[in-house]
């Protein structure tokens, strides 16, 4: 297979081209000393005594600078400045819930939130939480109730753009319990037309009962209460649960919809957190604007004045963009660099761009619309997922440049590789879809087919994506090639633009699609996946998912009653080794017996991208729904 898909080819040739014409056009302490006579009284010299300076002293860069992961190479901070991130897409909608960046609201929702805790971004460890607007937490030992105690001067910001009737109630306002109550009911008890669209974040906490005010409902102290226990409370909410105020939350609920997905661009605007940057300015499907803001609760932050999200849907014109230093920030995950130009950057640009391998929180995965023929039948999902070389997948995504090789993916199921629940690459590697050669997997694949089709038969099907989204397109293609060469199976392309592919997917309106929606996960845990994927209770719209989940179980009732019995067993356990056994049964019985409603061509490695002047953004496993806390200490240096 060749190493760039038409596409990719033909943007890393515009590039260049490009490119090409635009090249054209202290010291110690003194000694003390004594008089000479012995009688002489000895003279005092004083010495200096070092200050010791607390971390309560330090203003928050200064704390910032003592983390594990700070760069010396990113030299001093700087204040002042414009970021800017390119982008391919935007959104009109703004509906608070999570606050990771590109998937959730068009890469900058974290920028108006802060959160309850949050990951060390110069660190990186996904098991490692910290506290946000959490000064203190404590777990009771039967994991049923969290006590939290807030940071005091924790603020709302001034938003000038909020209605009068809700803006002297907000602005300025402190974060107390109040709040906490009303956005963690909120998240699990929304109204009906918010519903579909939080069905996310419930799966996040779907055990989350109440919240109650032991200091009233203005102190600083709150308890979050859990029935039934679950092992995965604390890095659920380390993903990023945006922090809301009460009043603003009555105001909202106040409307007969969801204003902050319909009214356009004003739902931009009323944006109301707690965080670095305030809302400034929108031109929908151009560019978006946010200011500092002036009374940050942490003093001195944010660092940068502005940061501006411009949208570049062209993946040639971005590329561009960031040679040559017109934009900051080129995209990560499916937004990211694809392989080819990657490739590119490290040869041409290395002292221009920094690329920052990593694993992404999201896998690159064929959906098949199991609510309508074929693929309603398990044996023709089954046959795709026999057919496919991963292998042939794993060398198109690697990155080679002179000496140096990068994946771009890795062998996986459902967990992201090397993680604790994950199966090993020796195990899955013996696995029918994986196993090497593939001539006993192609050839059960074509004995499927003409089971279900008849000798021969097969009904010619099409792959949908959004044409600017260059990684889907790229998945389109193999697949396409895969199918063909080893089933003798004709799939068209049906490459649109990106909104008219998001509503097929969600209206169900397609026979198979790549994408990256419902096999990710925040800090690695099966419940990540598990519970949106596949419980009937949580499983949203966006491929899709609801559909096909209720299509699984018409097709097979008893089968996808166990799935879910098992999901729900797994999550109740609180002991983790006991937990691992029970996630790989379930995972063994969803691969063989109910022949789920996507394959895996493979956990992906992307590549992010920043110019070499951008300082304090560091990249790591896992990190897209953990990154808001880094643009408040992100600067622009040399």
């Amino acid at each position: 297979m060749r190493k760039q898909s038409g596409l990719a080819y033909l943007v890393t040739i515009c590039v260049s081209l490009m490119l090409m014409i635009a090249v054209a056009c202290a010291g110690g302490d003194e000694e003390a000393t004594t008089a000479p006579a012995a009688t002489a009284v000895p003279e005092v010299v004083a010495t200096a005594v070092p200050e010791v300076v607390s971390d309560a002293d330090k203003t928050h860069i200064e704390r910032y600078l003592d983390s594990p992961g700070y760069n010396p190479d990113w030299g001093q901070p700087k204040t002042g400045g414009t970021f800017v991130f390119g982008s391919n897409r935007d959104t009109t909608k703004f509906n608070p819930s999570t606050i990771g960046g590109c998937y959730a609201h068009g890469c900058w929702s974290e920028l108006a939130y802060n959160s309850l805790f949050r990951i060390d971004p110069w660190v990186g460890d996904i098991e490692a939480l910290e506290g946000d607007v959490a000064e203190s937490w404590a777990m009771s030992g039967d994991g049923k109730t969290l006590e939290v105690t807030i940071r005091e001067g924790v603020t709302f910001y001034t938003n000038p753009h909020l209605p009068a009737e809700v803006a002297s109630k907000v602005n300025g306002d402190s974060f107390t319990c109040e709040d906490a109550v009303a956005t963690f009911d909120r998240m699990a008890k929304p109204p009906k037309h918010e519903e579909p669209l939080m069905r996310t974040t419930r799966a996040m906490i779907p055990h989350y009962d109440k919240t109650t005010c032991p200091d009233g409902d203005k102190g600083l102290t709150f308890v979050l209460h859990f029935d039934p226990p679950k092992a995965r409370t604390m890095s659920s909410l380390g993903r990023g649960l945006a922090m809301l105020d009460k009043d603003w939350i009555e105001w909202l609920h106040g409307h007969e919809e969801n204003i902050m997905n319909t009214d356009v661009p004003n739902n931009f605007l009323w944006q109301s957190g707690t965080g670095a940057f305030v809302p400034d300015s929108i031109n929908v499907g151009t560019s978006a604007n946010w200011v500092k803001n002036e009374n940050y609760w942490r003093d001195g932050l944010p660092l940068l004045d502005k940061y501006e999200n411009v949208v570049l849907r062209d993946a040639t014109a971005r590329f561009t963009a960031l040679a040559t230093g017109n934009i900051h920030f080129y995209g990560e995950g499916s937004y990211g660099f694809t392989s080819g130009q990657a490739e590119q950057a490290m040869r041409d640009f290395p002292d221009k761009i920094k690329i920052n391998p990593q694993k992404n929180m999201w896998a690159r995965v064929l959906y098949f619309n199991s609510a309508k023929p074929p693929f309603d039948d398990w044996r023709v999902r089954e046959a795709v997922h026999l057919a496919l070389d991963r292998e042939e997948w794993r060398m198109f995504r690697q990155v080679v440049a002179g000496t140096s090789i990068i994946e771009g993916t890795n062998m996986a199921y459902s967990m992201p590789p090397g993680t604790y629940f994950s199966a090993t690459d020796e195990e899955i590697a013996n696995w029918a879809g994986w196993k090497q050669p593939k001539d006993d997997d192609i050839a059960e694949a074509n004995r499927l087919l003409d089971e279900y089709f008849g000798a021969g038969v097969r009904d010619p099907i099409e792959c949908l994506a959004p044409a600017t989204q260059v990684s889907d397109v790229d998945g389109c293609l193999f697949v396409i090639d895969q199918l063909k060469k080893h089933l003798n199976w004709d799939v068209a392309s049906d490459f649109l633009d990106t909104t008219p592919v998001y509503d097929k997917r969600s209206q169900n309106n397609y026979t198979l699609t790549v994408g990256s929606g419902s096999v990710s996960t925040i800090t690695g845990d099966p419940d990540d996946e598990y519970m949106r994927a596949y419980h009937r209770d949580f499983t949203p719209t966006t491929y899709g998912d609801r559909e096909a989940v209720l299509a699984l179980h018409k097709e097979n009732p008893e089968g996808m009653q166990k799935l879910e019995d098992m999901i729900n067993a797994q999550s109740a356990e609180m002991d983790k080794a006991k937990r691992r056994t029970m996630v790989r049964e379930m995972e063994d019985y969803l691969r063989t017996e109910i022949h789920g409603w996507h394959t895996m061509l493979g956990w992906t490695n992307i590549f992010p991208s920043w110019r070499t002047e951008v300082k304090g953004y560091q990249g790591y496993d896992l990190f897209s729904f953990t990154k808001g806390a880094m643009w408040e200490r992100v600067w622009l240096g040399e």
